[in-house]
């Protein structure tokens, strides 16, 4: 689907597929580690010039947006200069969803990612018990089988949607 969508990729824009990132942070006490579908362009010295595009079947999901955000947050840790617009591509309708890469959006994931260390925290030092919280992932979620929460989410969905 996606060499029927896209142009062909020509060398001179240095397309990277499955372009993996990773930021070391605190004495490489905290890793963020993420995998771009493609890479587009590169930073030349301070001017951002990357472009990261990820390709997604199905529908779309906030969290693709955040999951993009998530990678431009690494890309700038990791060389000091953000990419210069983010990309989900919708294969089965051809559609592209973009965002421009700005303070605020690093801003974003930055807040996202300190939420997630301390929700680790509180969980495994802290004693604060899990929850579950059923979603759209129920769906291939690998403990579905044993998840009750998650099977009677997906179930309400089925009456609701006609799934």
């Amino acid at each position: 689907m996606f060499l029927e969508c896209f142009p062909p990729l020509e060398p001179r824009w240095r397309p990277v597929a499955e372009s993996r990132l990773r930021a070391d942070l605190c004495n490489d006490r905290i890793v963020l580690r993420g995998k771009v579908d493609l890479t587009v362009g590169r930073a030349d010295g301070l001017r951002a010039g990357k472009v990261l595009l990820d390709l997604k079947t199905g529908g779309f999901a906030t969290s693709h947006r955040d999951d993009l955000r998530f990678y431009a947050l690494i890309e700038t840790l990791r060389i000091g200069v953000p990419p210069r617009l983010l990309a989900s591509y919708y294969l089965d309708g051809g559609r592209l969803q973009d965002e421009t890469v700005s303070v605020a959006v690093l801003q974003t994931a930055l807040e996202r990612v300190v939420q997630g260390a301390e929700a680790i925290v509180s969980l495994r030092h802290e004693g604060r018990p899990p929850v579950l919280k059923p979603g759209a992932a129920c769906r291939w979620c690998p403990i579905h089988d044993e998840c009750d929460v998650g099977r009677q989410w997906l179930a309400d969905r089925a009456d609701e949607d006609g799934w």
